[in-house]
């Protein structure tokens, strides 16, 4: 006989694994959408590299903004911490593709971890309703 104590830590490891889940979830979307503002600022650097003097940039939501006096091959970088250093495109890029690198890492590493959990998640509720069942069989005979 499966005791009610034990099929409740099953239903809290349950809705601990399913919370946990949601979690890694909301953080992988939170990655994909940098990853994707990363390959953005990419393309935005090559497409300013043979400009010069005036150009338009997106900022967002279809606005533009016009530019002038650009120093072809310079561009202002945050390196963290509210710190703005300027930089060539080159070095620009190399620190984009760095970070570009590390999201993808971080990415692997939730799909891992959110694969694992999507099997203890599926295992645990096989168990409760296993555990279920038997409480149901054992409560009519």
């Amino acid at each position: 006989m499966v005791k009610k104590k034990e099929l409740q830590e099953k239903l809290i490891l349950y809705q601990l694994l399913k919370a946990r889940l949601e979690s890694l979830n909301n953080q992988r979307n939170i990655l994909l959408s940098k990853l994707l503002e990363t390959d953005r600022t990419l393309e935005s650097l090559n497409y300013i590299q043979d400009k010069e003097g005036k150009t338009i940039f997106p900022i967002g939501s279809g606005i533009y903004l016009r530019t002038s006096g650009y120093e072809k091959g310079r561009v202002i970088v945050d390196i963290g911490a509210n710190v703005l250093l300027e930089k060539d495109l080159k070095d620009a890029k190399e620190i984009l593709e760095r970070r570009r690198k590390e999201l993808e890492k971080f990415l692997v590493e939730i799909s891992n971890t959110m694969l694992s959990l999507s099997s203890k998640l599926e295992e645990t509720s096989k168990e409760i309703q296993r555990m279920a069942k038997e409480n149901v069989q054992n409560t009519k005979g």
